[in-house]
């Protein structure tokens, strides 16, 4: 959700790549959600909340991602 994280995001949503943003402050990455969505005009995005100083929260993330996409 920063600098070189949100520059890629941008690029790849802009060219139709399905985008999966990760961040640890839910109103941090729903806004940054949004404004990607507003850069890019995509809908192809998605955002996760997970810390991955975690190791059960990685697991989750990981599960939460294998089940809603292919």
């Amino acid at each position: 959700t920063d600098d070189l994280g949100r520059r890629v995001a941008r690029e790849l949503a802009a060219k139709g790549a399905v985008v999966l943003l990760h961040g640890r402050n839910p109103e941090r990455l729903g806004a940054g959600l949004e404004a990607l969505r507003r850069e890019t005009g995509s809908e192809k995005l998605g955002s996760y909340v997970a810390d991955l100083s975690s190791l059960a929260e990685v697991r989750g993330l990981a599960e939460r991602i294998i089940s809603e996409h292919d």
